[in-house]
């Protein structure tokens, strides 16, 4: 299982969960985009041999860059990746908008249960690595975010969560057992969650090469 240390020291095949609720904005689903867009490229540079695919969600959930779409190709994964998430140079040609509630439980089972990682690597590891700036505020709610993170570990797939924390409504220990490796003597929380004052603070961390980079550590 690989732990925030971990992300872009090797092979890797990572679903990013973007976030686009009623919280959201334009704005800060162009940063998520940017964000996914800078790593991409910083791993490369890196020669890693890191895959990328991308389900965005808010009360429903759309898999938008499968992790065998044109990986091998980055300007193509950068421009599918954009055709849903620039917000700026096409306002109204985009197919993401800020609506909704973000049912972070949904989109994990969606994970889970709709084969994103059938065709994940022999022996690779496996990562979902969500976007979180809006949780819900009841128990029943946040339970299902613990039950659908746990099932997705208990599959063998580390889950490392970027909470945003500007304006939205997060609850910190339903995003640890959520995250929790549950065998004894396994890390904790802390280290599968990383959190940024802002989206903007998010994708300038990216833009710096501070984010995932191994060689930074």
């Amino acid at each position: 299982m690989l732990t925030k240390d971990d992300i872009g020291c090797g092979d890797a095949d990572i679903v990013f969960l973007v976030e686009h609720s009623s919280l959201d904005t334009g704005s800060s689903i162009d940063h998520q985009g940017d964000t996914v867009m800078e790593l991409i490229d910083l791993w490369e540079d890196q020669d890693r041999s890191i895959r990328v695919g991308v389900v965005a969600y808010n009360d429903q959930v759309d898999n938008i860059l499968h992790l065998t779409d044109v990986n091998s190709h980055k300007s193509q994964t950068k421009n599918k990746i954009q055709s849903y998430t620039d917000t700026i140079h096409r306002p109204h040609n985009h197919d993401l908008h800020a609506s909704g509630e973000a049912n972070l439980a949904k989109v994990l089972d969606f994970v889970k249960d709709n084969n994103v990682f059938d065709d994940s690597r022999p022996g690779v590891p496996k990562v979902v690595i969500p976007i979180i700036h809006q949780m819900p505020t009841y128990d029943r709610a946040r339970q299902n975010i613990v039950e659908a993170g746990q099932d997705l570990v208990g599959e063998c797939v580390s889950i490392v969560a970027l909470l945003v924390r500007n304006h939205g409504e997060l609850h910190d220990d339903t995003v640890t057992q959520m995250v929790q490796q549950p065998t004894a003597g396994s890390s904790g929380g802390d280290d599968f969650v990383l959190e940024f004052s802002s989206y903007q603070y998010l994708e300038d961390q990216a833009d710096d090469k501070k984010l995932f980079n191994c060689r930074h550590h």
